[in-house]
């Protein structure tokens, strides 16, 4: 890909403006890497799509109002109408500002709703692009903090192809623990060495808290499943 933004003469007042474009570049970079790739229906993040989601989530996490996704990135099957923190195909999550540190402080608080949503998962994903300077920062955020690409300009050839470098890293990653998914569980079934458990009813106990794994407590059962439960955790 040697289309840069530069060439488009990218130029925004207000983050809406950018969402469309952002989303273009985005898939454009998805489908020279499925191309390339033939769709590799084995890697992990084979069917993903960038949209504008522009909407509130379904729930609130301890606020007054839900959270507002502007752009999001889905795997699996077409979305639904509203979709919550809890949702397992919701991969990465894209937004646009106006700096870097209002870009960082809203990756902080999408991190710790869907950390404190979804137990099994060690890390998220955030695309932040400053609509201003043309700058994209790529954003792993983990339960211990947030790890950061700094500014790569997008203006500018290198910091162009910086990102195609980063997006196809991420396409590249061939599994789910490999996303860095619990690979020990699946929704609300465990394994634990050769036996399977399930959630019985609802937690004894949720902090829902984002450093570590967060305290939860909840009564399992001893699974009598076919062998053929094997098949989603493989």
């Amino acid at each position: 890909i040697t289309l840069t933004p530069s060439k488009q003469k990218w130029k925004f007042k207000q983050e809406r403006e950018s969402y469309r474009p952002l989303v273009w570049l985005l898939n454009t970079i998805v489908g020279a890497f499925n191309k390339i790739k033939k769709s590799d229906a084995s890697l992990f993040h084979s069917s993903l799509t960038f949209e504008v989601y522009d909407k509130e989530m379904k729930r609130p996490l301890d606020s007054q109002r839900p959270l507002k996704l502007n752009i999001i990135g889905r795997c699996g099957q077409p979305r639904p109408e509203a979709i919550a923190w809890d949702d397992p195909n919701l991969m990465v999550i894209v937004d646009s500002k106006s700096n870097a540190s209002g870009l960082l402080v809203q990756c902080a608080s999408y991190a710790r709703c869907i950390f404190a949503n979804q137990t099994s998962r060690s890390f998220c994903i955030f695309i932040g692009f400053d609509h201003i300077k043309l700058n994209v920062y790529i954003c792993v955020c983990h339960r211990s903090g947030v790890s950061t690409s700094g500014p790569l300009r997008l203006n500018e050839e290198s910091g162009f192809q910086d990102t195609v470098r980063h997006l196809v890293g991420i396409l590249s990653i061939p599994t789910a623990d490999k996303s860095w998914f619990d690979p020990t569980r699946k929704g609300n079934i465990f394994r634990i060495g050769d036996h399977f458990y399930q959630i019985e009813g609802s937690p004894l106990c949720s902090r829902r808290g984002v450093v570590g794994r967060g305290t939860m407590v909840s009564r399992v059962i001893r699974g009598t499943f076919s062998h053929n439960i094997y098949e989603i955790f493989h």
